[in-house]
């Protein structure tokens, strides 16, 4: 999970390199995405061992999944809906579509999009959607998030508790009234969360044990949070 996480990190700055750069066009942005998708196979493909290992054989585990799906699912019917949130309507997905407009990231000047001047990581992940005429692209990935940061609860409880247990806070995390909303909008505090929950877990794993790599890869992720969000 910490190479994916990297790896979404380096995305989006590629992201945003282009932009400052002034080619935020189509051709740049489709590279970089087939790479990060080549990547993305690789790491599925080599570190499999990162992934939840479940008792499938366990009656209430398998229950638990049956719930967590059916949360994922009623999640993602209201991310394919229209977008209505205010924040997303004013400045998540309106100043990414300005940039795309301009080809490019810069201040925009006046005070109604005072916005353009905070953290953008988020934003990043949304171009690409929005450069292809989808406001859904946002959500969707908001909705992806959520689910990645259930996985990564679910890792860290895993240290400490058996499948069950660790299973039933990834649920009760995942069935939160604000996990659900988020999940839903195309806001960027999943994306957030999932950088935060990863620094944490890096950081337990080097109080356990000792291994500077460990610290090092928690503050790469807590930089990456705050890159997403001031207040990380």
């Amino acid at each position: 999970m910490f190479a994916l996480a990297f790896l979404v990190g380096i995305y989006s700055y590629v992201i945003f390199s282009l932009g400052i750069l002034g080619v935020l066009s189509r051709g740049p942005v489709i590279f970089s995405t087939v790479l990060l998708l080549a990547g993305s196979c690789l790491y599925f493909r080599k570190h499999k061992e990162d992934f939840p290992r479940i008792n499938f054989k366990n009656k209430k585990i398998r229950a638990f999944l049956v719930l967590f799906g059916i949360l994922a699912i009623v999640n993602l019917i209201g991310a394919l809906g229209p977008e209505l949130s205010f924040d997303a309507l004013w400045y998540h997905l309106t100043i990414p579509k300005i940039f795309i407009q301009e080809q490019r990231i810069f201040y925009i000047e006046g005070g109604l999009f005072y916005y353009s001047l905070m953290p953008k990581l988020g934003e990043m992940l949304f171009i690409p959607g929005l450069m292809f005429g989808s406001e859904l692209a946002p959500k969707v990935i908001q909705w992806i998030f959520g689910i990645l940061t259930s996985f990564v609860v679910y890792k860290v409880s895993r240290k400490y508790f058996d499948d069950k247990v660790s299973m039933l806070s990834a649920i009760i995390f995942y069935g939160s009234l604000v996990v659900a909303w988020q999940s839903m909008v195309g806001y960027i505090d999943l994306i957030r969360s999932f950088f935060e929950v990863m620094a944490l877990w890096g950081f337990l794993e080097y109080v356990k044990t000792k291994n500077r790599t460990l610290i090092i890869e928690s503050s790469v992720l807590v930089g990456l949070a705050v890159s997403t969000k001031l207040i990380a």
